[in-house]
């Protein structure tokens, strides 16, 4: 797949290579769903302290 070549250039730095990635996996995809759904979880079972309305 046609890309940038700044991509490249910020691949090459150590932590630049952990926001782009190095490619598409299937597991990565995987990986976020499964964190999407605990983060939602954890919001729903942990009661937030809220202000009350009209303060």
């Amino acid at each position: 797949m046609p890309h940038a070549p700044r991509i490249d250039v910020i691949r090459r730095v150590p932590l630049g290579g952990l926001a782009p990635g190095h490619g598409f996996l299937r597991g990565d995809l995987a990986c976020d769903a499964v964190g999407v759904g605990l983060d939602l979880l954890i919001e729903l079972a942990c009661p937030h302290d809220r202000p009350a309305e009209g303060t």
